[in-house]
């Protein structure tokens, strides 16, 4: 099977998060002529997910993390992200009595699931009357391993932190729709594109602590730039 760019020897493809692009690959298979419509994104340069997350303390200064945020639509598609991580606390092997700072080791796996739909569209030969495909939607599964060390300091009311994170990254593709004679070969193709990446992200993060609340906002700067605000409540 050879893929070209119609019309063209380049052509930049919108992110999930990107606008419309009406790009087409011509490709042969077994001497018939076929094309392919390159995905569009949803056209958004900024992407809100509330979430909720539950801290579970468990033994040696060692906490449990789970994150869920229930599922977001945005047009016809839609999103979830699911995460859980361990933070274990260091300090407590470095220091004896008062402790200068606060430092921790934080592992954690999360999943960013996303469904774009779109108006359905086919695939077809001119030697086959029915269509080889009927393309509707792309499913995508972000997934993500990272490990990070993190250092915090308490003033008064205040908590500041920041932290060094390497993040171990890779998307699943898979396209949905009605399976007629092509849809499996061409998830066969996408699963080439499931590279593994390597990144990393430097977090400053900042917690007021009142009651048996906190209120946080972090800023993690790497491939991108995120800004999380929450509130924690913490039940004795």
């Amino acid at each position: 099977m050879n893929l070209t760019i119609r019309d063209g020897e380049s052509t930049i493809i919108p992110t999930t998060l990107g606008g419309e692009q009406s790009t087409f690959f011509d490709f042969t298979i077994d001497g018939d002529q076929y094309e392919f419509q390159a995905f569009e994104g949803i056209d958004t340069g900024f992407l809100a997910y509330p979430f909720l997350q539950v801290g579970v303390g468990l033994w040696q200064e060692t906490e449990l993390l789970l994150r869920y945020s229930p599922n977001i639509k945005i047009d016809k598609s839609d999103y979830a992200i699911y995460g859980i991580g361990v933070k274990h606390n260091l300090s407590q092997y470095l220091f004896k009595g008062d402790r200068p700072v606060e430092l921790a080791f934080l592992t954690s796996y999360s999943l960013f699931d996303l469904n774009l739909f779109f108006d359905p569209y086919e695939l077809r030969s001119d030697s086959i009357s029915q269509p080889l495909a009927v393309i509707d939607g792309s499913l995508v599964d972000a997934h993500a391993i990272l490990f990070q060390a993190i250092a915090s300091k308490d003033y008064g009311d205040w908590t500041f932190s920041s932290g060094v994170a390497y993040n171990r990254s890779w998307i699943d593709y898979e396209l949905s729709g009605d399976d007629g004679l092509f849809l499996q070969t061409l998830n066969g193709f996408l699963e080439i594109l499931s590279e593994t990446q390597h990144s990393y992200k430097v977090d400053l993060g900042a917690t007021y602590h009142f009651n048996n609340w906190d209120l946080s906002s972090q800023l993690s700067a790497g491939n991108f730039i995120n800004l999380n605000i929450g509130g924690v409540y913490h039940i004795n």
